[in-house]
Parts: structure tokens; sequence; C-alpha cells
């Protein structure tokens, strides 16, 4: 089944072995407290291929990683029958109309004399 998500995508990484390589696209998400055993944000990864680390790469350069991105995964059965979800592409978040990571830092000169 092919699907789209929008995820708040903190990481990725790659991986290139001998026998395996592709990449691993680690989400976040709120807790909304219905799982009395999981604190903090709840996590999910998205496996993909290789190629996709560069895409990455280019939009983390750009400002746009960690950040909510449109991804088009499939959804099959994994081990013991659990859900897995491979990335199939990635939009340009410019076309979803998704902003860049912006921080705000406390000034550092706040209380000093100058």
């Amino acid at each position: 089944m092919k699907t789209t998500i929008t995820a708040n995508v903190r990481m990725v990484q790659k991986y290139d072995s001998d026998s395996t390589k592709g990449v691993n696209v680690f989400c976040e998400d709120e807790n909304d407290g219905v799982n009395e055993n999981l604190i903090g944000p709840v996590q999910l990864v998205i496996g993909g291929a290789l190629d996709h680390f560069e895409t990455f790469k280019t939009y983390a350069k750009e400002g746009f990683l960690p950040g909510v991105f449109e991804l088009s995964v499939d959804v099959t059965r994994g081990a013991g029958g659990k859900a897995k979800l491979t990335l199939l592409s990635v939009k340009d978040p410019r076309l979803s109309g998704i902003k860049k990571v912006t921080e705000t830092r406390p000034d550092n000169t706040a209380g000093k004399a100058v």
C-alpha cells in the first residue's frame, strides 16, 4: 500500500556495507498520552534507498532539516507482521509551503556592561 505522510524528520542516517545499503529516516511525533508506557515523543523509523541521503543532505544545507516533510512511503508487512515503511520519494519542502528551521538563541550580551 502506498501513501503520503507528513512527518517531522529529525535525522537521516545512511548505512553502506558489503551486504546492504540505504538510509534510515528518523521521525518524531507528539505523544498523545494514550499509551501510559510511553514517555516523551513517539519515534518512527522509515527505511529507504541510499540515494535519498543526498536529497536530505541538500535540504539540510538549505535549512529545511530537521523539519516537516511530505514523504511518499510504501507500507508492507515486516518481521512479526508489523508494519514496515519504505521511503519512495521526498517532496521538495519549498513546494509544500514548509518553512525553514529557525532558532532563536539567547543574546549572550544581555546583562553585560558595555
